[in-house]
């Protein structure tokens, strides 16, 4: 049976156990120094946003990807808390941005009503500091205790949320209708040679784009 989020096929056990947690939605820190991520790879999704400055970050949403240790975490800001929302996930974070107004996240997930999980408040076994990191891009979250913690809390699955639509692979077709574009460049706003440009390139094997 197809997952909610990516589609992946899985037994049905598998997705009924899937189906008894939340989503995590965790933020990741894309400031050069702070790469490599670690843990990403294995998100369901991935929103990738301007911070500040040109500098983007990532939304991971866990949900059927069981990572353990992800690094780094970083604070809050207001415009991914959508995101968290719309997937009825738990909104993972270490700190938030306070400046008052549209930016002041506590107001945004109270408003929201926006379960979620905040390191500045958490230590082990839910969040740590790597010591072979520089912060604060040194923050580490682990999913599985996370899962735990919220099931105590009665932050369980599933998900109120509609599955997403999904439908087999037809490789031939982008050859029958035309050639594929071989790649997506993406500045973010900034020029492309810049350490947050991204290209997206063509890969007919998975029939997809491999950033």
């Amino acid at each position: 049976e197809p997952t909610l989020l990516d589609g992946v096929l899985v037994y049905p056990e598998q997705l009924t156990e899937i189906q008894g947690r939340l989503p995590l939605a965790v933020m990741f820190d894309n400031f050069v120094d702070a790469r490599p991520q670690v843990g990403l790879e294995k998100a369901d999704l991935v929103f990738e946003v301007v911070a500040e400055g040109g500098i983007t970050r990532f939304l991971g949403v866990f949900w059927r990807g069981e990572p353990g240790r992800i690094v780094p975490v970083r604070s809050a800001r207001v415009y991914y808390l959508d995101w968290a929302a719309e997937l009825d996930a738990v909104y993972v974070h270490w700190g938030w941005a306070k400046s008052g107004g549209a930016a002041d996240v506590p107001s945004a997930i109270a408003g929201l009503g926006l379960r979620h999980l905040d390191g500045f408040f958490l230590s082990e076994p839910y969040f740590f500091r790597a010591p072979d990191r520089l912060g604060p891009h040194d923050g580490i979250a682990d999913t599985d205790a996370l899962w735990e913690l919220a099931a105590e809390r009665g932050w369980t699955g599933p998900p109120a949320i509609e599955a997403w639509r999904f439908k087999e692979d037809e490789p031939e077709r982008a050859q029958a209708e035309g050639a594929a574009a071989s790649t997506i460049d993406l500045g973010f706003g900034g020029p492309m040679s810049s350490g947050y440009s991204v290209r997206w390139q063509y890969d007919a094997g998975s029939n997809g784009y491999l950033r």
